[in-house]
């Protein structure tokens, strides 16, 4: 959290941040949490450093509204989806979004707690309620939204997950 929340804030490393470091964020064995490398790698193989930084300057600019911030972030940066997103976002402020991607959603879905959604709403518009639940559930289970994470892995329990750590 502290090498990577320092790249991706804007007022500290963004500015020198290349797509091969964001590459390595991807895998697991550098985020140690997330799998992300599958989701965006050949998109960012196109993409230009110029754009990427760009993106995530918007996406971490919270002076702006989340889901314009949100949506305007991942439409113009290809490979950079919900998953990538949100855990981009985490890494830079981790007390204040938590992560969006199919094991949180699926978590969140069996412990009942899945927010209701407005129907042809944006995604940065359905992830701010998303977020909502996730930071009620690290104030009510008083556990930091990284480890929160961590439990969404077990509750879901996907045998593809475990042949991560395999």
């Amino acid at each position: 959290l502290a090498k990577w929340g320092r790249r991706f804030r804007p007022d500290e490393e963004l500015d020198s941040l290349t797509i091969d470091e964001f590459r390595e964020f991807l895998k697991f064995k550098e985020n140690c949490h997330w799998t992300l490398d599958r989701l965006a790698s050949d998109h960012l193989a196109s993409g230009s450093t110029k754009v990427l930084r760009q993106a995530i300057r918007v996406l971490c600019d919270e002076g702006r509204p989340l889901a314009e911030r949100y949506d305007t972030a991942v439409s113009s940066a290809r490979g950079i989806g919900k998953a990538v997103a949100t855990a981009v976002l985490h890494v830079a402020y981790p007390e204040r979004y938590g992560v969006w991607n199919r094991t949180s959603e699926q978590a969140l879905q069996k412990l009942a707690v899945w927010p209701d959604l407005s129907r042809g709403s944006s995604e940065g518009a359905r992830y701010e309620p998303i977020n909502r639940v996730l930071l009620a559930l690290s104030r009510a289970t008083d556990l930091p939204l990284w480890d929160l994470d961590s439990i969404f892995w077990y509750i879901v329990g996907s045998e593809t997950q475990v042949g991560y750590l395999l």
